[in-house]
């Protein structure tokens, strides 16, 4: 898992932004973790605040793009829509548009989607997301 640490020989401003940057990332519903990989959560009685900036880790989430070539396409994978309502598999990807670069997926036998859309609306059967991760 990948997390975001405050920078080294921090001066006590930087330590202090580094604090906040912290509390706004976990009060948006971001994850936080101590220095020792273990999760903060509400509640636990284990964990108390700490002013040791080393102390905080924010747990980065993986982001996710679109497919943008035919070979980067999982054919013949299962997917969800994210309400679950719809379960289906990747039969085929193709470009439609060479000049514009548009990627198009069929899934059935009958839908086809760019694939902007199928990151937005699908997910594969673990939960994970529909696209390529983005390394940062």
């Amino acid at each position: 898992m990948k997390t975001e640490k405050i920078k080294d020989n921090p001066t006590r401003i930087d330590e202090l932004e580094w604090l906040l940057k912290c509390a706004k990332h976990y009060e948006a519903g971001g994850k936080l973790q101590t220095n020792y990989g273990i999760e903060i959560k509400d509640g636990e009685d284990d964990l108390h605040f700490t002013c040791d900036a080393d102390f905080y880790e924010i747990v980065l989430e993986p982001e996710y793009r679109p497919y943008k070539t035919v070979e980067e396409v999982p054919v013949g994978k299962a997917i969800s829509s994210k309400d679950k309502k719809h379960k289906t598999i990747i039969v085929e990807a193709f470009t439609r548009d060479v000049n514009k670069g548009s990627l198009s997926i069929m899934i059935g036998s009958d839908i086809q989607m760019e694939s902007k859309i199928i990151l937005q609306e699908y997910t594969f059967e673990d939960g994970s997301p529909c696209g390529v991760e983005v390394e940062r």
